[in-house]
């Protein structure tokens, strides 16, 4: 008796086992499966977006554009919003010119809200992410961004337009408000490429747009 019921014990035990196996490559298969999906999806939808802001900006003689006008966020999460620059520009020595964006919160909806986190005049601009056309090496106090083209300056081609994905990350104690932001882009003066170091920027085109930070 004993060893008949040892041996049922491990008839059991080995078909529990193979049963886990198959159970577990399920989950796994649909896993892999289903992101994989998940990312085809993200990276199609950004494509479709690239396509349809580069024809926006064909259509509309704008310089710069982007693909909302609220950016819903979550503190400490990512969040990507796509723009796009059209470069007029034509660099006599080569084939791109060097560009640089900035971002400015000037206002948040809230009274008794600031962009600036001493609560100081809440109309003064905070700048929280990108390039100062002025002080190139000096980086914001406060930065909202986690992922800029080039760390917030980039080359574009002559004459030709770019498209970009921006990643919000904003880490900062600022509270859950809707914040008006700028992005104000600059062009080097003389349309050189930017490891050819341009003597200016001057300023190109602007554009605002909200952040809703929850």
């Amino acid at each position: 008796m004993n060893k008949k019921a040892a041996l049922e014990l491990s008839v059991t035990g080995i078909v529990v086992l193979i049963i886990a196996i198959t159970v577990l490559g399920l989950v796994i298969f649909f896993i892999k499966t289903y992101f994989g999906q998940t990312s085809e999806l993200v990276g199609s939808n950004i494509q479709a977006i690239k396509r349809e802001l580069t024809d926006k900006l064909g259509q509309s003689g704008k310089l710069l554009t982007m693909n909302v006008e609220t950016v819903e966020a979550t503190k400490g999460a990512n969040q990507q919003f796509v723009v796009a620059v059209k470069n007029t520009g034509q660099n006599k020595q080569g084939n791109e010119v060097c560009f640089i964006m900035k971002f400015d919160c000037i206002s948040s909806f809230s009274a008794g809200n600031s962009c600036k986190l001493d609560g100081t005049q809440p109309f003064d601009k905070e700048w929280v992410g990108g390039k100062d056309p002025v002080h190139i090496n000096d980086v914001p106090q406060t930065n909202w961004f986690g992922k800029l083209p080039g760390g917030g300056i980039f080359n574009i081609k002559n004459l030709e337009s770019a498209v970009y994905p921006i990643e919000l990350l904003i880490k900062s104690q600022h509270r859950p408000d809707r914040y008006r932001v700028e992005l104000s882009v600059y062009k080097a003066g003389d349309d050189k490429a930017c490891q050819e170091g341009p003597s200016r920027f001057d300023f190109y085109q602007s554009q605002t747009f909200d952040i809703d930070l929850k």
